[in-house]
């Protein structure tokens, strides 16, 4: 590992299936020191271990990792949670003098995190969802009132059933009050090592094929039946690579 490398508070581990990332990053920690933070959108869930090819205990050799079985099935988590997680971590390893790994094989994940790429959309997104979700509790009473509180001049054009203008406009009036702007300031992450996991096909075809053959021989099928029947609970882990080739959903 060069000098260079070993300056970088932030290292990235990226590359296909099953080409040894996870192995990889804790031979960068142990080598030069650091803590693995998780990029994988599968492996936040709990319970879900076989098929999104969580590293075990004995697999991490004692380095920590992060944004691992952080929530339960049922729970709904897209990349605007993960990277409000993630920036929270690495800002902790990074404070503690320590150096932040990233590795997955989320590739979306990896990019909004150091790039920021789509994030405005993100936030206003999840504004949304969650507004909506308060118009619901009330029937948008709650807000109406939040509305007329603030003086909004447009208060008087909305009809309380009118949800989906007044979701709008009390995610206007945070915002305004947040005075939050534009563009989401990200992290500075410009000083980063980046490894690329590569090999040839065949080699990785083969190494794939040995992973689901021990998969299915630690209860894979299992695994992938119990999502199914819970599918109606799982909204988002029920699509995970290695659940729905066995139970179509």
């Amino acid at each position: 590992m060069s000098a260079d490398f070993k300056s970088m508070p932030l290292v990235v581990i990226a590359g296909p299936t099953a080409v040894g990332k996870s192995g990889v990053a804790v031979d960068v920690c142990l080598r030069i020191g650091g803590q693995v933070v998780s990029a994988d959108s599968m492996q936040v869930y709990k319970k879900l271990d076989i098929a999104t090819a969580k590293i075990s205990r004995e697999q991490q050799k004692g380095v920590k990792h992060h944004l691992i079985d952080v929530v339960e099935p049922d729970i709904k988590f897209g990349v605007y949670d993960y990277v409000s997680l993630a920036d929270k971590t690495i800002k902790q390893i990074i404070d503690d003098n320590d150096r932040a790994v990233i590795c997955g094989g989320t590739g979306f994940y990896i990019d909004v995190l150091l790039n920021r790429s789509q994030y405005d959309d993100l936030i206003l997104q999840n504004d949304l969802e969650s507004v909506n979700a308060e118009y619901d509790e009330s029937n948008g009473e709650i807000l109406l009132e939040e509305l007329k509180s603030s003086g909004s001049k447009h208060i008087s054009k909305i009809h309380q059933n009118d949800k989906k203008r007044i979701v709008r406009e009390v995610v206007r009036l945070r915002n305004v009050r947040k005075n939050r702007k534009s563009k989401y300031e990200a992290p500075d992450y410009s000083s980063i090592g980046v490894l690329i996991g590569t090999t040839d096909m065949r080699s990785l075809y083969k190494k794939i094929e040995e992973r689901v053959d021990n998969m299915i021989e630690t209860g894979l099928i299992d695994e992938a039946e119990y999502v199914y029947k819970n599918r109606h609970l799982f909204e988002t882990a029920a699509y995970a690579i290695g659940y729905k080739e066995f139970f179509p959903l």
